[in-house]
């Protein structure tokens, strides 16, 4: 099935991992539930991470292949304490270590689809604001406050052979992460703008795909949340908008 790439590209060689930290339940928008400190929940979007095991690169795609994390152990009576259940667009799931033994089978990508926000802090580049997701702070530039959205720091937005430190939440102090300059990349790949898509895991929209293929024409909101849905147009000819990591739910994969 032909997958598309994000705009975004992954560092490979950032050091900052999915770590398990406070796990409060995720609430419907305009709860009082302080989502920023939520970092380590169902719903996020991931990419293989540094103790992956090379032989198991075929089940998901392989590197850079993105799936969304839909089951984790400390909320779930199936799967062992730090271990995370992996929804992979191209429709396999598997459970991975997620600080299991010390070992990270898998990084986060993306965290804006649980919710995650930056108050008060707007991207340099873009004028996201707030910023949704990871925020990148340059450490550079001490008389200028710097901060990039992914999307822009993964375009070379800035100078790239500038320090930044990532902040996965709004409390954190911030992880510094490898100048641009110096580390490869690599194109993520999933459910993005023209990929062509089938009913997933947990469609229940009956025929409404008309049992065809359809094309990926947006990532959009879903109940107020960022990034965690797809609009299809449908080769039946009818149009919808689905769930891509909101609470953990995937209605597509291809």
């Amino acid at each position: 099935m032909p997958w598309t790439s994000s705009p975004l590209s992954l560092l490979p060689k950032d050091p900052c991992l999915m770590q398990e930290r406070a796990n409060e339940p995720i609430d419907e928008p305009g709860s009082n539930i302080d989502l920023s400190a939520n970092t380590f929940c169902v719903g996020l979007r991931v990419v293989r991470g540094p103790d992956w095991k090379s032989d198991e690169g075929g089940s998901i795609g392989g590197e850079g292949y993105v799936g969304t994390v839909v089951e984790v152990g400390s909320d779930s009576g199936s799967l062992t304490e730090n271990m995370a259940m992996v929804q992979w667009d191209v429709g396999t799931r598997e459970a991975y270590k997620a600080g299991y033994h010390g070992k990270y089978e898998i990084s986060v990508l993306d965290n804006s689809t649980v919710g995650i926000k930056h108050n008060g802090i707007i991207c340099t580049a873009c004028k996201q604001n707030p910023i949704t997701g990871i925020r990148w702070k340059c450490f550079d530039c001490k008389d200028a406050s710097v901060n990039l959205c992914t999307s822009c720091y993964m375009a070379d937005e800035h100078e790239k052979d500038h320090a930044f430190l990532r902040f996965d939440a709004s409390a954190e102090k911030g992880t510094p992460v490898e100048k641009r300059s110096t580390t490869s990349k690599v194109q993520a790949r999933g459910i993005y703008p023209n990929a062509i898509v089938t009913r997933g895991p947990d469609w229940k929209y009956d025929n409404q795909d008309g049992g065809r293929f359809g094309t990926v024409t947006e990532i959009r909101s879903w109940q107020g949340v960022p990034s965690c849905a797809a609009r299809v147009a449908w080769d039946s000819g009818k149009e919808g908008t689905y769930r891509l990591g909101y609470q953990g739910k995937v209605n597509c994969n291809f």
